[in-house]
C-alpha cells in the first residue's frame, strides 16, 4: 500500500526532527521539510503532498497562513500545528479553511487522528466534487430541459437548455415563480398537478409554457417530487422536452392531407398509395401514364398490381404495410434494403420482363405513413424508370472487360492512376517493374520512375487531367525493384476509370534498343577515331539527290578546308 505523503512546514530543525519521527511512526512519509513559507509554497506545488502540516510564524516574510493562502488553490488539506492560541491569529488563519489547528505541545494521538480525519474528509469531499461535476455534466449536456422548483414552486435551477426552450438565459429565470412561465389560462391545470406532487406522486403530462416572446411553448413534463432528509415535501423536478414542432405538425395534419394528395397527383414521379386494406387510394397522372391504368379503373381495387406483373402477387407496398421483413426477403431475396435514412422505408431495384417491348428496369420505394399512435395507415410507392442507366452500367462493365482482356495480354505495361496512386496495373507491367501489384497499388505512380524524371511526369499528369494540353509520348527511365534502370517510352491519356478522372500510361520497354543504340554510337565514333589517326578520307554519296560529303581530312589533302569549298 502506497504511504500518504506529509509535507511538514517547520522552522525550528529540532522540533521539526521530532515531528517527523512521529509522523514516520504513524506510517506516513515526509518526503521533505520546509522552513520558510516561499519554500512550502514550492514544495507543495513539487511533491504534490497528500498532507500539509503547517507551523505559523516561519522564517522569511512569508508566515504560515500568508502560505496556506496561496497554496489552497491545489485543494491539498492543511492543518496547522503551532503554539500561537490568540484569537486574532487564529480568526486570520479560519479564512484558508484548514482542516485542523493543533496548539503545541501537541498530544501525538490528537495528531494522528486530526490528521487521520483530514485526509478521510479531503477524500470524501473529492469524491462529493467528482460526483457533482458529474451530475452538473450530465444535467447541462442533456438534450432536455431540467427545471428544479422549491417547496414555494419558485425557480431554484435551470439548465441551459431549458432556459434556451424559453428564449431567457438561466440567471433571468432564477427565483421566477414557474406560473410566470405559464398562460393564465393554464394555471388551474398546473395547480392540480401541484396538488399531485404534495401528495408524493410523480407523474408524465404535457405542459404549455410562454415564451419570453409570448409564444407558446408545448412540452412534454416528466415531474418528480423532491423531499428533504426528513421525507417531507422540498419541491419538484421536471425534465421537460419541446413537443412544439410536433404540435404543430398535428395541428396541420388534416389540412395537410388534401394538399399531400394534390403533390402526388400532380408530381411527375410515378407514385401510388395504397390504405391499410391494401386498396388504391390514389393513383397519380404519372403513375396513370406510364402504366396504361386510369384512376378511375384502379382506385378503390387490390389491382394495382397488374401495372407490374402478368399474375396477381404482392407489390412492395403491400409487404411493408404487413409489416413483417420476411415476405420482403422471399419476393425481392437480394434486390432490397432498408433505407440508410428512414427506418421501415425500403428500396429495391428489379427487372419486369413484362413492361414494355423489351422490359423494364425500375427503382422503387415504399414509404409507410403513420398515425400519431405510430400505426400504419397508408404506403406510399414511389417508382423510376432506370431501364436507360442500367443499360449504361451494362455497357460500361462490358467496356471495362473489354479493356481488362485487352490490358492483361497486352505486350506492354498498363497502368491507370488516380489522385496520385496507382489503381490498375497489368501482369506485364508487374513483371518489368519486379513489385508485386499489391506493392504497386500502394505507391505513388511516379515512386518507381528515376528522381530526375519525378517532377516531369507529375507535372505532365496533373496538367493532363486539367485538359491542358502536353506531350503525349516521351522517354523516361524507370527504376525496377531490383535497382535496374530500364528506358521506356511513357504515352498517356485522360481516360475515366471508376466513374472518376484517371490517367492511362502504356509504358513501351526500349532498354535494349538503347543498349544497342548505345554500342552503335560508341562504334562510330571509334571508326571516326581511328580513320582520323590513320589520315583516312571518308566520303558518303546520296544517291538520290546526286550529292558527295566529305571529311575535314579530305579537304586538307587539296589544301582546302569544308568552309572555302561551301
Amino acid at each position: 500500500m502506497v504511504r500518504k505523503k506529509i509535507l511538514l512546514v517547520e522552522d525550528d530543525g529540532i522540533e521539526a526532527m521530532d515531528i517527523k519521527r512521529t509522523l514516520e511512526s504513524f506510517d506516513y512519509e515526509v518526503p521533505y521539510v520546509a522552513s520558510s513559507g516561499g519554500e512550502a509554497i514550492k514544495k507543495a506545488l513539487e511533491i504534490q503532498p497528500d498532507l500539509i502540516l503547517m507551523d505559523i510564524v516561519l522564517k522569511g516574510e512569508i508566515n504560515g497562513i500568508d502560505a496556506a493562502h496561496k497554496i489552497k488553490e491545489l485543494s491539498i488539506p492543511l492543518i496547522y500545528l503551532t503554539a500561537h492560541s490568540e484569537d486574532s491569529t487564529v480568526q486570520k488563519a479560519k479564512f484558508t479553511e484548514p482542516y485542523g489547528y493543533i496548539i503545541k505541545p501537541y498530544d501525538s494521538s490528537e495528531l494522528k487522528y486530526a490528521i487521520e480525519l483530514a485526509l478521510y474528509k479531503n477524500k470524501m469531499e473529492k469524491r462529493l466534487k467528482e460526483s457533482e461535476m458529474r451530475y452538473r455534466f450530465i444535467v447541462e449536456a442533456a438534450n432536455e430541459g431540467i427545471w428544479s422548483m422549491g417547496a414555494d414552486y419558485n425557480t431554484t435551477y435551470v439548465n441551459q437548455k431549458m432556459a434556451e426552450m424559453l428564449g431567457y438565459n438561466a440567471e433571468e429565470m432564477l427565483e421566477k415563480p414557474v406560473t410566470s412561465f405559464m398562460f393564465e389560462e393554464d394555471i388551474p391545470d398546473h395547480e392540480e398537478h401541484i396538488k399531485s406532487r404534495l401528495e408524493g406522486v410523480s407523474e408524465n403530462y404535457e405542459r404549455r409554457l410562454k415564451h419570453k416572446d409570448g409564444s407558446e411553448v408545448f412540452t412534454l413534463v416528466a415531474a418528480t417530487v423532491l423531499k428533504d432528509i426528513n421525507g417531507n415535501f422540498n419541491g419538484s423536478f421536471g425534465m421537460f422536452t419541446d413537443i412544439t414542432h410536433r404540435k404543430e405538425m398535428e395541428k396541420q395534419l388534416n389540412d395537410s392531407t388534401s394538399q399531400l394528395f394534390h403533390i402526388i397527383d400532380n408530381s411527375p414521379i410515378l407514385q401510388f398509395v395504397i390504405d391499410k386494406n391494401h386498396r388504391v387510394l390514389y393513383w397519380n397522372q404519372a403513375m396513370a401514364s406510364y402504366s396504361g391504368i386510369s384512376p378511375e379503373e384502379i382506385i378503390g381495387t387490390d389491382q394495382h398490381w397488374k401495372a407490374f406483373y402478368n399474375g396477381k402477387r404482392p407489390c412492395l407496398a403491400d409487404l411493408i404495410l404487413d409489416g413483417d421483413i420476411l415476405p420482403v426477403e422471399k419476393w425481392y431475396s437480394g434486390k432490397y434494403k432498408e433505407s440508410e435514412h428512414l427506418k421501415g422505408v425500403y428500396e429495391v431495384e428489379d427487372y419486369f420482363p413484362s413492361m414494355g417491348e423489351t422490359g423494364k428496369w425500375l427503382h422503387f420505394t415504399a414509404a409507410p405513413i403513420k398515425d400519431s399512435e405510430g400505426k400504419i395507415i397508408w404506403v406510399l410507392e414511389t417508382l423510376e424508370d432506370i431501364t436507360e442507366r442500367k443499360k449504361a452500367e451494362y455497357a460500361l462493365r462490358e467496356s471495362e472487360e473489354k479493356f481488362r482482356v485487352l490490358a492483361e495480354n497486352a505486350p506492354v505495361s498498363i497502368v491507370v492512376y488516380q489522385d496520385d496512386k496507382t489503381v490498375y496495373v497489368n501482369d506485364y507491367a508487374a513483371k518489368i517493374s519486379g513489385y508485386s501489384k499489391e506493392e504497386l497499388y500502394v505507391m505513388n505512380f511516379w515512386d518507381a520512375f528515376h528522381p530526375d524524371d519525378q517532377e516531369l511526369i507529375k507535372r505532365r499528369g496533373k496538367a493532363r487531367l486539367r485538359g491542358a494540353e502536353v506531350s503525349k509520348k516521351y522517354e523516361v527511365r524507370y527504376i525496377t525493384k531490383s535497382g535496374e534502370l530500364r528506358y521506356m517510352v511513357l504515352s498517356a491519356g485522360k481516360i475515366i476509370y471508376g466513374g472518376k478522372p484517371a490517367v492511362l500510361v502504356i509504358l513501351v520497354d526500349i532498354t535494349e534498343h538503347k543498349i544497342v543504340e548505345n554500342r552503335l554510337k560508341k562504334s562510330e565514333e571509334c571508326l571516326m577515331m581511328g580513320m582520323g589517326m590513320a589520315k583516312l578520307v571518308y566520303w558518303e554519296y546520296d544517291i538520290e539527290n546526286d550529292l558527295f560529303t566529305f571529311d575535314d581530312q579530305f579537304y586538307s589533302l587539296y589544301g582546302t578546308s569544308t568552309k572555302q569549298e561551301g
